[in-house]
Order: structure tokens, then sequence, then C-alpha cells
């Protein structure tokens, strides 16, 4: 394809209600778009996923876009690429900064779906007509405000749950649960809010028979994930501690994990993910897809990721108006979810699920155009 121009657009959002993890609470969030122009008159996006703040990883909204702006689009214009690989190859030399990455790769690949006129899973060789998809609770002021909220949860139809957990809240919610719910397939985030001066928390979680427990300790440790996961029997499945292949090679190695979520924001796209998840399934290691609070445009991805096979886990993907009063999707084919907690994905070309470029362009809060 022949990109004959380029866009970085960052539109305001507003959230339907606050959200809080381990160590964050946050309710407003930008989107961080890029928008491709080919020679022969298709339009390609994709969306960056940065947070607001470096809470999660040193990234963050502004600083994915000034290296869009600076480094990665200025390079991009003007020139052709015959795969994923040659686009790679233009910002292979930036170190880090995935979450910029990902929204030239996103639009790249939106690009290649509709010349090729087939639906993006197709692309990616995925396989699975329909995705399932789980229920991701925040830390809530109380237990029983938390208590509400999965039932309502299992009430629309989502058989997993997860629920984020930080010191003094972690134990408590977890036995209420099962108290109340029984034998849900329930899961505990931790955010990397703990330390191996824990394991005796830990080990009173291996008693609640929980799916997993994702990244309890430190964002950039596998040395301390593996000695806890030899200490205890329930699955520790790793998150912020994988940004890269590699990174996914040494944890499996030294029995890190046994399970790994994969945000394609944070390993840097999607050519990565599917890698990563390959490479996982042919050892047996559990994988499935996170969120990071992105539009629709985000999830939209983020679902067609799913349907490879090798995604064996319900995915933390929620479907339209759940995080925003508008999530860059036309209203009138909304991403939904069905009542048994699965997304059908469309058979349309490109993402499938129309964009609403005039809400887009009424809410554009910055914008640069490469060439200028």
């Amino acid at each position: 394809m022949k990109i004959s121009r380029a866009e970085l657009l960052r539109i305001g959002l507003t959230m339907k209600h606050s959200f809080e993890v381990s160590s964050k609470r946050f309710q407003e969030k930008d989107a961080v778009l890029v928008r491709l122009y080919t020679s022969e008159g298709i339009i390609g996006y994709g969306e960056s996923g940065a947070l607001p703040s470096p809470f999660y990883s040193p990234e963050y909204i502004d600083s994915a876009y000034q290296v869009l702006a600076q480094y990665i689009l200025p390079d991009i214009a003007n020139r052709s690429f015959a795969s994923v690989e040659e686009l790679e190859q233009t910002y292979a030399w930036i170190k880090g900064h995935h979450f910029a990455k990902i929204a030239v790769e996103g639009a790249f690949w939106h690009v290649v779906s509709q010349e090729r006129q087939v639906p993006l899973h197709q692309v990616w060789g995925g396989t699975l007509p329909r995705v399932e998809v789980g229920n991701s609770l925040s830390i809530e002021p109380t237990v029983d405000i938390l208590l509400g909220k999965v039932e309502v949860a299992l009430a629309q139809g989502f058989r997993r749950i997860k629920i984020k957990i930080k010191p003094g809240f972690d134990l408590e919610p977890v036995i209420a649960i099962r108290e109340r719910f029984g034998d849900i397939s329930l899961m505990v985030d931790a955010n990397s809010g703990y330390s191996l001066k824990d394991i005796a928390l830990f080990r009173e979680l291996d008693r609640f028979s929980l799916l997993m427990i994702e990244q309890p300790l430190e964002h950039d440790d596998i040395i301390d994930h593996a000695e806890l996961q030899r200490q205890i029997t329930t699955p520790i499945c790793l998150d912020e501690s994988i940004l890269s292949y590699d990174d996914a090679r040494k944890a499996i190695a030294i029995g890190a994990c046994k399970i790994i979520n994969i945000k394609p924001p944070r390993v840097g796209g999607f050519a990565a993910s599917k890698r990563i998840a390959e490479y996982a399934r042919s050892l047996n290691i559990g994988i499935w897809c996170g969120g990071m609070f992105e539009s629709g445009i985000g999830k939209a991805f983020n679902a067609h990721l799913c349907s490879l096979p090798a995604f064996n886990l319900p995915a933390d993907n929620s479907g339209s108006r759940s995080y925003y009063e508008h999530d860059l999707l036309a209203d009138d084919h909304p991403i939904e979810i069905d009542q048994d907690a699965y997304i059908t994905l469309p058979q349309a070309p490109g993402l499938g699920w129309p964009i609403d470029t005039a809400f887009i362009e009424q809410h554009i809060t910055a914008k640069a155009k490469f060439p200028a």
C-alpha cells in the first residue's frame, strides 16, 4: 500500500463512571487515533490505548501523542509498505513506546482488511465466529457494592468475573463472593500491588479455586513471580511484566506464569500479540486479551484478535457504551454482547463496526497532519 498522508488525532471522551485499580482512580480518558490515507482512497484507523497517567506503564496519552507526532508519523507518510514487517522496521529503532506504535500498526491492518475486502479476523487467521468475554469490576468503596455489581454481571450472562484487589481489599471480597455466588469462574487482578512478603495472603487465596491471580507482584518482575508460582497452586497470570515476545519466552521458561494476558498496546501491536499467543499456545500456556479502556475502535480490533485459536480464555472486552457516553462507533451498529456473553464478529470488510467519523471530527482536541 502507498500511504499518501497520515493524521494524528486526540479525541475528548466522557466516561460514564470512574474506574479504580490498585493504585489509581480515573474519570477521564482521551483517545489517541492515527488515520492513514492510501493513494487508492482507503482510510484506516488505529488507536493508541494509552492511559491518562503513567500508573500502568511509563507511557501515557501525552507521551504517545508526542512520539507519534515527532518520530513515527513523519517517517510513514508518502511511503509504500508491502507487509507489516516493513512498517515495523520504520520505527524499530525507537526503544519502547509501544502505545504509540500500535496506533500506526492498527491503521495499517484496517487498510489491509479493506483492500482485501474481508473482515479483519480473516486477515489474521482467526477462525472463531464468536468470542467469549468476561466482566471486569473495579475496586468499590464497600464489599456490598461489589457484590451488587457481581450479581448484575451474572444476570447479564457473564460466566467469568474479574475483580480488582489491593491491600486491605482482597481476601474479604473473595470470601464474600464465594459465599454469595458459589463456584463461579472468578479471578482477581492485583495490578502489581503486592510482594513476596504477602505469601500468606496468596496461600489463603488458594483455598477459593480462583481461575487466576493476575499480576500480583511488581510490574517489571518475573523472578519473584516464579518463586510465588512455586509456592501456590492458583495459576499466576502475567500482564504488565510481558512487554515483548522475549519477555513471554523468558517468563514461561522459568515458570513465572501459567497464563498470559496479552494487551496489544502493551506489547507493541497485533503482529507482536499474534507471535506471543502462538508461542504460548505451543507450550499450553493460557492466553486471553485484556483491555485498556479503549474506545469502540480499539475494542473492535481486540474482538477480531480473540478469534485466533490461541486465545482460549474469555477476554476483557466490553460492548459499546460500557465506559464512554460515546465510544466512536456508529450508534446504529454498536459492539453488542449476547445474552450468553459472546461477541459475534461481523463479516463485513475491515472492522465491520462502522466508525462515527462525524462524531470524531466534532470532538477533536488536537490534530497534526503528515505531510504538514
